[in-house]
């Protein structure tokens, strides 16, 4: 790392997608990685770390699991008094995101007709990405001032999955191409994932879901120019 560094905004993760499966870089990147840059942090004066959701959900996964044990390091460190603050994002959405996300896909079927399977009762608590870079830069801003070491970034909200399909249909003014509503739930699926401690202040999901439709539709003009 980088000599001279006052603030540190640590992101990166692994395993979090269904084709990252190799345990060992998981851990590695999640546990290890975090524990090296913590050690070389010593002049820091402020220090946020991307946990995750999923860490209080009865159902662990070995994602989730690295990122409990990341928690339990940034604490160590914390104690030894440098100035770590652990953030917990529930559901990130924004424009840019990864096609492999729900919102994406939901997208692709309305406007492309691309067929899609459907779980309509998981739930996630769905927070705008910009609300989210506020939050990590108010709390750099306030570090001394704020005496919680996690810090759950989430509306409070939770929202099905049919529910943002309704309300994707609506802004794009199509219809959802849905081949099956009995997509089985994932393990760690949870009907009220939602922040129940701390809550962010958000860009509601309707106003969100607009300004995605909004960046589709002028790639759509631009490709239609050029």
């Amino acid at each position: 790392m980088p000599k001279n560094i006052d603030y540190i905004i640590d992101t990166a993760s692994y395993g979090n997608y269904s084709d990252q499966v190799d345990l060992d870089e998981t851990f590695i990147v999640n546990v290890d990685r975090v524990r090296n840059i913590l050690e070389q942090a010593v002049e820091a004066k402020g220090i946020i770390l991307t946990s995750s959701s999923s860490v209080s959900l009865p159902f662990q996964t070995p994602y989730s699991a690295s990122k409990v044990l990341m928690e339990y390091v940034a604490l160590y460190y914390l104690e030894k008094g440098l100035p770590v603050r652990i953030v917990r994002p529930y559901t990130i959405y924004g424009i840019g995101d990864s096609q492999k996300h729900f919102i994406p896909i939901v997208f692709d079927s309305c406007l492309n007709g691309t067929p899609i399977s459907l779980n309509p009762s998981a739930t996630h608590d769905y927070v705008w990405v910009e609300d989210l870079v506020t939050t990590y830069l108010n709390i750099l801003s306030y570090i001394d001032d704020i005496k919680i070491p996690v810090i759950e970034a989430g509306t409070g909200k939770a929202t099905t999955n049919a529910e943002v399909v309704l309300q994707i249909e609506r802004v794009t003014n199509s219809k959802a191409n849905i081949v099956d509503f009995n997509l089985p739930p994932k393990e760690y699926d949870n009907k009220e994932w939602k922040a129940k401690d701390i809550s962010i202040a958000t860009t509601s999901l309707e106003k969100g879901l607009a300004k995605i439709y909004e960046y589709y539709k002028k790639q759509r003009s631009e490709k239609t120019y050029h």
